[in-house]
């Protein structure tokens, strides 16, 4: 098979299996499940978003994304001086040696 025909079939019966679990919590829950599931939903966004290094913050906190950019911001300055000298030296040494009598 197609790994696009493999992809389809996973995600039918990933939503498969959705649907059934949305269906058992309804029939145990009632239309209250629903709301369960959003609650499960939301506090799976929630982990997940705090997990990763990003600063959590609102509208009333900008200074906190503010200052996780920044810091993203200084670390990357470093690399990018540090490649520069690289490269100039890789070029140094390569014009170095295609200017010598034995290059050919």
């Amino acid at each position: 098979m197609e790994g696009r025909t493999v992809a389809l079939a996973v995600a039918a019966l990933g939503w498969l299996v959705a649907g059934l679990i949305a269906f058992v919590f309804v029939v145990w829950f009632g239309f209250a499940g629903i709301g369960l599931i959003g609650l499960l939903l939301c506090f799976i966004c929630v982990r997940i978003e705090l997990e990763k290094d990003a600063a959590v913050g609102s509208g009333w906190t900008p200074h906190l994304i503010a200052s996780q950019h920044e810091a993203v911001r200084g670390n990357r300055q470093p690399r990018i001086a540090t490649r520069m000298q690289m490269q100039s030296h890789i070029l140094c040494v390569a014009g170095a040696d295609s200017s010598s009598p034995n290059a050919g």
